[in-house]
């Protein structure tokens, strides 16, 4: 059954006990979209966390609400407690700490979407679990700054969620093709590959600079040919972890920038300047 603020969700697979292999399979419905929320989450748990390097999203307990009918553009991480064991505000302690939709404009997405959208606000709860004084300085700035720290946070979310999912799917299938509506045909098939597509000014705080300081592909020269209006990505070979590293106490882009270098070798190193020059600093006016 889904479960509610008073119960937790639970399926049971047979009505009596039975000595033997608990093989379920849900091939739709809620069933199945449950299924593939608590797969995601426990897969960056179990597999992820520890694959990547990534802080470990929570130190006790983390409450996911899955909406059978909502919009994945309503998924969240609410910042409801310090470490997983209590509430900000008492009242709050039966609220998800994270909340995930099924559909975009009221269509279905595909599994790897749903997968990723739970990386991405994992990756959330990982970032304020690691250095929650980011958020709460977040409340107090002007909408500007604010503006920036949130190209930050989400920019290494969709990282995260890139990188990840990708992995993930890759692992599952040789010839995974992401769904159609995560991927660009200019680009590739991959997981996020819109994201790479993406031309000035349709860039959004959701940029794939996380994904572009590891990944050794430059979509301003897809095909053979230079695109100016795309970002000049000559940067690759940075670990998520390394990356998460340098995120660690950064207040803004250009600490983040600085630490990565500071705290790391990189054949590309005199290269993540110009690359942050392409996302990080023109967006919010």
């Amino acid at each position: 059954m889904a479960g509610s603020i008073f119960i937790r969700a639970k399926h049971r697979g047979t009505r009596r006990y039975k000595r033997k292999a608990w093989k379920q399979h849900f091939s739709y419905g809620r069933s199945k979209f449950y299924a593939l929320v608590h797969n995601a989450a426990y897969d960056f748990y179990d597999r992820a966390v520890r694959k990547f390097g990534i802080h470990h999203p929570n130190q006790s307990w983390l409450r996911i609400s899955a909406r059978y009918y909502g919009e994945l553009a309503d998924s969240r991480h609410n910042d409801l407690n310090i470490n997983g064991g209590f509430a900000w505000v008492p009242l709050l302690g039966w609220k998800s700490e994270i909340q995930v939709g099924r559909l975009s404009q009221g269509k279905y997405e595909g599994s790897d979407k749903i997968y990723g959208i739970v990386a991405h606000e994992m990756a959330h709860a990982s970032h304020y679990r690691m250095d929650r004084y980011f958020f709460l300085n977040v409340r107090f700035l002007t909408l500007k700054n604010r503006c920036k720290m949130r190209t930050i946070s989400e920019s290494w979310a969709e990282g995260v969620e890139t990188v990840v999912t990708n992995d993930r799917f890759q692992q599952l299938s040789n010839n995974y093709k992401a769904s159609p509506s995560t991927t660009s045909p200019s680009v590739g098939n991959f997981y996020n590959s819109r994201f790479q597509a993406l031309q000035y000014p349709s860039i959004s705080e959701y940029t794939p600079i996380v994904a572009d300081l590891s990944d050794s592909f430059n979509q301003r020269t897809i095909n053979g040919s230079s695109n100016k209006n795309r970002p000049d990505d000559r940067v690759h070979g940075y670990t998520l972890n390394q990356i998460q590293r340098a995120l660690k106490t950064s207040r803004s882009s250009h600490d983040w920038k600085e630490r990565l270098k500071s705290l790391y070798n990189n054949s590309t190193e005199h290269l993540v300047d110009a690359l942050f020059n392409e996302y990080m600093y023109d967006r919010c006016q």
